[in-house]
């Protein structure tokens, strides 16, 4: 790798960043815990809750963060410009030089919000709290090659940034979505297709917005009200998740239905023609509770309820579903109705939830262990979700999931949220929160016999982007 006058800056802290400095964040006390409950029930579909003994070292695993290789693509109506090799990877097939994290610290005060360039993620490197970039909202960011985007908190608009030679942030601008009547924007359903084109599902206009992070300029949007239309009979509400890209360009948008009280469900696939500006079929599936989906390279959509679904399962709540998992096959439109399992089936505990592509065509899901924790008549929604009882399993094909039968993760039990950074590399890292929230380790979980511990943050650590220069 050349060295630049960023990698020479990073040699000549590398001495002292292998020395674990005192942290400014410190363990939150808890008061402030408790103060800061309610404000992490929003934060608890992204995993970055923390419950139990302070001494566990559980993986509290939650956010799919938004990072994402740009590579050349073309505008909104260039269809043919969006195939299998403009895609983005994650963290691309280079080898980052550096990388920005991104999270939240605690205080009396409430969270805050900070961006920080790091020269790896290894095990012994600090982030530096000092010197970090202060941004607005979650703590979140993403991006690739150079730049860094990262949304405004609750005002609609999110602001690009690049990270200078001397290791600084410098603003480009800012592109706002007021303009086309987003109120708010939640930084997990951003997805950057390519150098030109990212997109955005909005659950109040109905409306599919297209970006360029390049001009950060607004490129269009497209209706998704034909989502609405299909609606199951008393579940109007329509809540989006995170787009998943298919290698021929194909934008696959999805959620699930709900009435506005229980557990939102079914879950639905909306297909979107980019170059056509146009919806051109729905999809649904009935008899799971809400959750996610995940794509793979060969075209396949995967989806399996989250931790808040499977909880209310498993305590019998009011319209509530058993675990589930359900499949769009490659070049397909429709659920496949050859593909309808239990996800307890799967992997043996009757509460499990949530998946993570893994090399190949494995991945990897929660199971909640009632030998660690029993669950009782006294057990509340809340207190299963977040109890940490919750094992890591590794799926070997996800197209067979049950043979071979799926192998439990070495490492200790935590809550029920999967936080994946996306690094590329066929690489697997999941998030370890501390229960006092003060900080949060990455843990590589690609060889499930052998997880490794990589850098450790003094924050809830929301994401985690590499960069090329």
């Amino acid at each position: 790798m050349e060295t630049t006058a960023l990698s020479r800056l990073f040699a000549r802290s590398s001495s002292r960043a292998m020395a674990p400095e005192p942290s400014v964040a410190g363990p939150a006390s808890r008061p402030t815990i408790a103060r800061t409950l309610a404000w992490l029930v929003a934060l608890a579909s992204l995993g970055l809750v923390a419950c139990g003994d302070d001494d566990a070292d559980p993986i509290d695993q939650g956010p799919a963060d938004a990072s994402g290789s740009m590579d050349a693509g073309g505008d909104m109506n260039a269809g043919e410009d969006m195939d299998g090799d403009d895609m983005p990877d994650g963290g691309g097939d280079e080898e980052p030089d550096y990388f920005v994290v991104c999270g939240l610290t605690f205080s009396p005060e409430g969270p805050s919000g900070y961006a920080a360039v790091v020269p790896s993620i290894d095990a012994g490197v600090t982030v530096d709290l000092e010197t970090a970039l202060p941004i607005p909202g979650l703590g979140a960011c993403f991006g690739a090659d150079g730049f860094l985007f990262v949304p405004q908190g609750e005002a609609p608009e999110i602001e690009k940034f690049t990270v200078t030679s001397s290791g600084d942030f410098e603003s480009l601008g800012v592109v706002s979505f007021m303009g086309v009547g987003v109120p708010a924007i939640d930084f997990r359903n951003l997805v950057v297709v390519s150098e030109t084109v990212a997109i955005y599902p909005d659950a109040v206009t109905q409306r599919l917005v297209v970006w360029n992070p390049d001009t950060l300029a607004i490129t269009g949007t497209i209706s998704l009200e034909a989502v609405a239309a299909e609606a199951p009979a008393g579940r109007p509400d329509v809540s989006f998740g995170r787009p998943v890209v298919r290698p021929d360009g194909t934008v696959v948008v999805v959620g699930s239905y709900g009435d506005g009280e229980g557990p939102s469900a079914p879950f639905f696939a909306a297909f979107v023609d980019l170059a056509g500006e146009t919806v051109t079929s729905v999809a649904v599936a009935t008899g799971c509770g809400n959750g996610g989906a995940v794509g793979y390279p060969d075209g396949s959509v995967y989806f399996a309820n989250n931790s808040f679904a499977a909880s209310s399962g498993r305590l019998g709540l009011p319209g509530s579903f058993a675990p589930c998992l359900r499949r769009i096959a490659p070049g397909e439109t429709r659920f496949d109705e050859g593909y309808e399992l239990d996800l307890a089936a799967v992997t043996g505990a009757a509460a499990s939830a949530d998946l993570v592509p893994g090399p190949g065509t494995s991945a990897f899901t929660l199971g909640y262990d009632e030998e660690v924790v029993p669950v009782t008549e006294m057990t509340s929604l809340r207190v299963l979700q977040n109890t940490p009882a919750w094992r890591l399993y590794r799926i070997e094909d996800i197209a067979s999931p049950a043979e071979p039968a799926p192998v439990q993760v070495a490492t200790p039990p935590g809550a029920g949220f999967l936080v994946p950074y996306d690094v590329g590399e066929d690489r697997v890292l999941l998030g370890s929160l501390a229960a006092d929230l003060s900080g949060t380790a990455i843990i590589d979980v690609t060889d499930p016999a052998s997880p490794e511990t990589l850098l450790s943050a003094p924050s809830i650590l929301v994401s985690v982007v590499p960069q090329t220069e």
